[in-house]
């Protein structure tokens, strides 16, 4: 294997890649096709040559900002996917293996050519074909207590909002899976047990969880108490909008009163809820500029945590995601891929 590779001309990719070490080997990788050239000159024709398309079935479509989403079967598509994951052992080699793939489905974000030129500062050769694999988290279908195993966003991409739109789509999945097999029920008629990530996350994948269920819970929270004014909303609502599990939720609850500075030893099961004297007289789907609102739990009337401080988190985090519009995700596509993994 060799010590460095060249992500097309994005710049390296693995923990080696960046140590520069003397007398290292470089291997260039075409970011379209993913296939390893170890000599420059046959990669660089090869990039502007190449034609392939990702393979598998495109589920999600951003035409506004050049993004799609693939999914890819390890067992239709072993060929791609061994190479995928052979590039993914250098950005996380305690997570990554290639035994079993024919077990896995494998969720591919990738970017076209107006992308790479707004965000990317590379020319894309004026190529119409131009894209770069750019993400991808893979599931275990037969593990059906994860919605997703590993996640990898290539290094020359970080920090761009791939990671939290594809933990989004991974829940999204989730929730599809659940209403397509008639599980999904009324509330109080069963508890519904939502997939989540497999554990241990790394320290980087925790605080990109951390980070998007803190934006899930606090979007759900702020929609439903204060645009929609409804009086109260319970852990286990809050769970089935968001597809997050109970006990993450609780620990989301506790983790934004204590942002709040309040003591969140308290925090269980009970309802949240707008206090309506506080809310009373506000425009309707606005907040008052107040420290004084408050989302409060019922019957201990103790203050959950300031409304202020959960739409600055919202504020916050969408400037720095890559928020997934329902809309750009291909049903029909879906639904397919529902009946697919169910087999």
């Amino acid at each position: 294997m060799s010590d460095s590779v060249m992500y097309g001309d994005f710049g390296p990719i693995g923990e080696v890649a960046v140590e520069h070490k003397p007398n290292e080997q470089k291997a260039w990788c075409c970011p379209q096709c993913l296939r390893v050239f170890h000599n420059e000159g046959s990669g660089d024709a090869h990039h502007v040559l190449c034609q392939d398309q990702l393979p598998g079935i495109v589920v999600y479509r951003d035409v506004c900002r050049s993004i799609n989403i693939h999914m890819i079967s390890g067992k239709s598509n072993e060929e791609f996917v061994s190479r995928l994951c052979s590039l993914a052992l250098r950005e996380m080699p305690s997570k990554m293996e290639n035994a079993h793939l024919e077990n896995y489905e494998f969720y591919v974000c990738s970017v076209g050519k107006d992308f790479l030129e707004r965000n990317c500062h590379t020319s894309a050769d004026n190529r119409e074909s131009s894209m770069a694999v750019c993400a991808f988290f893979s599931r275990d279908r037969t593990r059906e207590e994860h919605n997703l195993s590993a996640i990898v966003t290539f290094r020359p991409f970080r920090s761009l909002g791939f990671g939290f739109l594809l933990v989004d789509f991974s829940y999204l999945l989730s929730m599809e899976r659940i209403r397509s097999r008639s599980v999904f029920r009324a509330l109080r008629d069963i508890d519904v047990l939502y997939p989540g990530p497999e554990f241990p996350l790394s320290s980087a994948g925790q605080r990109l969880y951390d980070r998007y269920w803190d934006y899930a819970v606090s979007k759900t929270m702020i929609s439903t108490l204060i645009d929609q004014r409804k009086p109260t909303l319970c852990v286990k609502e809050i769970s089935c909008l968001t597809g997050i599990d109970y006990f993450v939720v609780l620990d989301i609850f506790r983790r934004l009163a204590a942002r709040s500075g309040m003591d969140a030893s308290w925090v269980d099961e009970r309802n949240v809820y707008r206090d309506e004297e506080i809310f009373q007289g506000h425009s309707h789907g606005g907040v008052d500029d107040s420290p004084n609102d408050v989302l409060l739990m019922k019957k201990s009337r103790k203050a959950f945590c300031s409304v202020n401080v959960v739409m600055e988190i919202l504020l916050q985090l969408n400037l720095e995601t890559i928020p997934m519009d329902r809309a750009n995700v291909i049903r029909e596509n879906l639904e397919y891929v529902m009946s697919y993994s169910d087999d």
